[in-house]
């Protein structure tokens, strides 16, 4: 039999008198009731039937507590921390949020704070740091180790980070030091030594050339043999001809050096005769072919392989012959600028700039034609007030003096009139 005091909190005395509300006194509802009694408030039965200061009246379904009761259990709070089960902290001052962070064996980043303390209880050790206010930070990534190192100082407690999680720390002096350049040791893969060329005869590494062509290489392909002849034979004209031709030698050597249509004729060295011109024989069409500059030619390729979306492929290595910059921009995937388009990107972007620079001058310069307009309009409209008042103060002058005027000849008329009246009473007193 239970005989200590009844531990009831007030929400489960409310739920049983909210149930009493609707007992009707019957077995049924009593057993009921009984039920809750011993599911909420185990011991309470108990406690009511020996009489130890509760008891229940099932005709008047009320709760009914002894004034004695009350005194002995005490006052009741609703919270523990209102009780004083422990002890509160002071509210004035922020918590210090110190101590161990991390704990043995647990994975640590660069970076990551292992241990928060004012002081200095413990010391960083293998791949740990100290800040400012004595915290300890990992330096590598490994596993958190708390121990001592009694070579290193007898009474000190140290903080370390080891590479592996089975590795003790310290580790031995005598030994190489483990991945001190912030290496990660990775297996290394053995890799199979294959042939340059495969069963197939296809290549396994394939090596493009850079840039779209060779200009020196174009130059000497079109440069053909007949031409350097006919400048060589030019030469000797010049060094071996008559005084009497001497302009046109001139002009023939000016004309086979700047590369125009007509080639240097050809001397008739072997008929005996020296003058350009004569013993000229009939020359084969690639003989007669113009020159064509090599600047002319790359955009000419271009042109032509610019009209298709095939890459060529050189047989002979199985390359492309198109660069890398040409087979981008047929994949659509980079920009590429035609070769006649003098400038690069930041020959375009200065040429941006200098065009928004431009038109914010224009800008500007609009502006001012605005604002002086405007100070234009300004100025005629007080000159064209100032006019306006000064013809008003005009007539206002004008009235006035008329009024003066017509002032003066009243006055006058007044006194003339006056006069006369003045001497006929003089007359009358006189008599």
């Amino acid at each position: 039999m239970a005989t200590g005091r009844l531990n009831m909190e007030q929400p489960v005395l409310d739920i049983l008198e909210t149930k009493m509300e609707w007992f009707d006194g019957g077995d049924r509802g009593r057993e009921e009731w009984r039920e809750d009694i011993e599911l909420f408030a185990p011991g309470y039965l108990e406690m009511e039937e020996a009489g130890n200061g509760l008891a229940m009246d099932y005709d008047q379904s009320r709760f009914t507590t002894s004034a004695g009761n009350a005194a002995v259990e005490g006052r009741r709070f609703a919270s523990v921390k209102s009780q004083g089960a422990y002890k509160i902290p002071n509210k004035k001052t922020l918590p210090k949020k110190l101590g161990a962070k991390k704990s043995g064996d647990q994975y640590v980043i660069p970076g990551n704070i292992i241990f928060k303390q004012r002081g200095t209880m413990w010391h960083p050790g293998e791949n740990a740091l100290k800040g400012r206010d004595h915290t300890i930070h990992a330096a590598v990534a490994g596993y958190v180790k708390y121990y001592r190192d009694p070579q290193l100082h007898p009474d000190r407690q140290y903080i370390g980070v080891a590479f592996n999680r089975e590795d003790t720390l310290p580790y031995p002096r005598d030994e190489p030091r483990r991945r001190k350049l912030g290496m990660v040791a990775v297996t290394r893969k053995v890799h199979d030594k294959k042939d340059n060329i495969t069963a197939s005869g296809i290549p396994r590494r394939v090596v493009r050339k850079g840039g779209l062509y060779d200009v020196q290489s174009l130059e000497q392909n079109l440069w053909s043999r007949d031409k350097a002849r006919e400048l060589a034979e030019a030469k000797q004209m010049k060094t071996g001809s008559d005084v009497g031709a001497p302009v046109e030698t001139a002009a023939a050597e000016s004309a086979a050096a700047a590369g125009e249509v007509e080639a240097t004729p050809i001397t008739g060295a072997e008929s005996g005769e020296a003058n350009p011109g004569k013993g000229r024989k009939k020359r084969s069409r690639a003989e007669q072919r113009e020159f064509v500059h090599p600047l002319a030619f790359i955009q000419k390729r271009w042109l032509e392989r610019r009209r298709t979306r095939t890459l060529h492929l050189n047989p002979r290595n199985y390359s492309y012959a198109e660069s890398n910059a040409a087979i981008g921009r047929l994949a659509s995937k980079t920009m590429y600028t035609a070769p006649w388009k003098l400038g690069g990107r930041k020959a375009r972007l200065r040429s941006r700039r200098k065009r928004t620079e431009e038109s914010f001058k224009q800008i500007a310069a609009n502006r001012e034609l605005v604002r002086q307009e405007r100070e234009k309009e300004r100025i005629a409209e007080e000159a064209k007030r100032a006019r306006m008042l000064a013809k008003q103060r005009a007539k206002g002058q004008g009235r006035a003096e008329g009024k003066k005027g017509e002032g003066k000849e009243l006055k006058g008329e007044e006194k003339e009139g006056e006069k006369p009246a003045a001497t006929e009473e003089e007359k009358k007193v006189d008599a």
